[in-house]
């Protein structure tokens, strides 16, 4: 770990410019009024409206040397004050999305933490007595399961928001990036009763490694980025607070499950400690079908009321 470390150091010293960066407004293409033409078949008017403050052009922009990149440091270019700053993350909270995406993002990144301070505890014991290099070695399955979900997710969502858009008019919704969700309940619930059930009849290593293991890492990865997507598209310019808002929570309940995930096991045993969570995200995702019917009405009312910069302002 030691060594990966100081290659990663060095590859970011020399390789990754200051990320402080100003970014100016001629990237946000979608921003305004402008005609938008759907397959060279349609043409439609689509107005997207956002807060926007920078005015400056690609073309005024100093070229920086190689040498200036290399300097850890290169200013502040934020021109909000520092404790709104602080603050933002936290009032994305007022936003029905960041809500509904941190305990649903919550759930997904923290179930995979359960089970990786779990398996020593699981493969150690009788009666599949794994050694320390089997246990590790046994994350392969959510490596291999991940990597293809990784590959799936972005074709599925496009494909989707593009069958809904032409059934829509034409017209794009954030929604549209929900129905994925469904794939995390299917995957990922299935995924857990199999690991419980399996594990409690004592079934040979490969079904709850590859069947269980598998379909959970597959699941999560979809709706995780299910759930990134639909916040990137309904808070398009605070998407770095919201996100920053979701991983401190996600990470305050991870740290917090590991104090006792190990004793509910030990107490109540694998099958009844993962139907449980099982039933948890079935419980948890069914939220996404409420904010899918109100999801637009929500956005609408947290940008005409501006919830969120009522609370930093």
């Amino acid at each position: 770990m030691g060594a990966a470390f100081v290659v990663q150091f060095l590859v970011t010293f020399f390789w990754m410019p200051e990320s402080a960066f100003d970014r100016v407004g001629a990237i946000d293409i979608d921003t305004g009024e402008q005609s938008v033409v759907v397959e060279k078949v349609k043409k439609i008017e689509a107005e997207h409206v956002e807060d926007s403050t920078s005015t400056a052009s690609p073309a005024t922009e100093a070229k920086k040397s190689y040498l200036r990149e290399l300097l850890p440091y290169s200013g502040y270019w934020a021109k909000v004050s520092f404790w709104r700053t602080f603050l933002q993350p936290f009032a994305m909270m007022a936003s029905p999305v960041v809500l509904w995406a941190t305990i649903l993002f919550t759930t997904c990144i923290s179930w995979l933490v359960l089970i990786s301070v779990t398996l020593s505890q699981i493969f150690s014991a009788p009666p599949y007595n794994f050694s320390v290099a089997a246990v590790g070695a046994s994350n392969l399955s959510s490596f291999v399961a991940t990597l293809i979900a990784t590959g799936l997710a972005g074709p599925i969502i496009d494909g989707c928001i593009q069958f809904m858009s032409k059934r829509n008019k034409g017209v794009f919704e954030p929604e549209f990036r929900l129905p994925i969700m469904m794939s995390y309940l299917l995957f990922t619930v299935t995924g857990f009763f199999a690991w419980g059930e399996s594990l409690y009849r004592e079934d040979p290593w490969p079904i709850p490694i590859i069947v269980g293991m598998g379909f959970i890492n597959f699941g999560v990865q979809l709706g995780t980025t299910g759930v990134v997507a639909y916040v990137s598209d309904s808070h398009r310019t605070m998407a770095a607070e919201a996100f920053a808002a979701m991983n401190f929570i996600k990470n305050m309940f991870a740290f917090g499950m590991t104090f006792y995930i190990n004793d509910w096991i030990a107490t109540q045993g694998v099958r009844q400690c993962f139907f449980v969570i099982g039933g948890i995200t079935i419980g948890v995702v069914l939220l996404t079908v409420p904010m899918y019917i109100f999801g637009k009405r929500a956005r609408s009312f947290t940008y005409r009321h501006k919830l969120i910069r009522r609370l930093v302002e």
